[in-house]
């Protein structure tokens, strides 16, 4: 028997659909296993997020209800604050108010000191003028007394001499031990 071109294409044709639906049918299912197992992922993967998301959530919860809380706490902080500065400045308002009340009586009685030191010093000034006019009579009085001295001294000296040259006086000088 012999066989024909014709004959061999129907079953080799048969043979590849056979084939090529096998195919089909194992890509088909690794195909529904790969969409399973990367459902599962994705699955998985979105637990995690809402997980991660609930739990960012809580921390953010907790850090609002962390600054209500500091916010509350440094308010009052604050106000109480504000009182006892409030306060304090009255205190150093009526305090400042006293003193500049004192520094004007004060002030008041130093110019009429100062009018009085201006008054001592004025006569100060006179007294020291006559002292200086004084003491300018009383150097005009000690050169003349300088003068006169000179002129004494002078005299006294010329005496002195006058009584030496008449009156000799000899000193003469013995010692008992001889010296060797």
């Amino acid at each position: 028997m012999q066989l024909k071109w014709g004959d061999l294409i129907t079953p080799t044709l048969i043979l590849m659909a056979a084939c090529g639906a096998a195919g089909s049918i194992v890509t088909q299912h690794f195909d529904e296993e790969a969409v399973a197992q990367q459902s599962k992922k994705w699955g998985e993967e979105k637990k995690r997020l809402v997980e991660a998301h609930a739990e960012r959530e809580k921390h953010i919860n907790d850090l609002l209800e962390t600054e209500r809380r500091d916010h509350t706490r440094d308010s009052e902080n604050r106000h109480h604050h504000l009182v006892a500065y409030t306060a304090n400045s009255k205190r150093v308002r009526d305090g400042l108010q006293t003193q500049l009340t004192d520094s004007q009586r004060s002030g008041e009685s130093c110019i009429r000191r100062s009018a009085d030191i201006a008054a001592t010093a004025a006569e100060l000034l006179t007294l020291a003028g006559e002292g200086d006019g004084l003491l300018q009579e009383t150097q005009r009085e000690n050169e003349g007394l300088r003068v006169e001295n000179r002129k004494l001294v002078k005299q006294v000296t010329g005496l002195v001499d006058y009584h030496n040259d008449t009156h000799p006086q000899q000193i003469v000088v013995t010692s008992s031990r001889s010296r060797k």
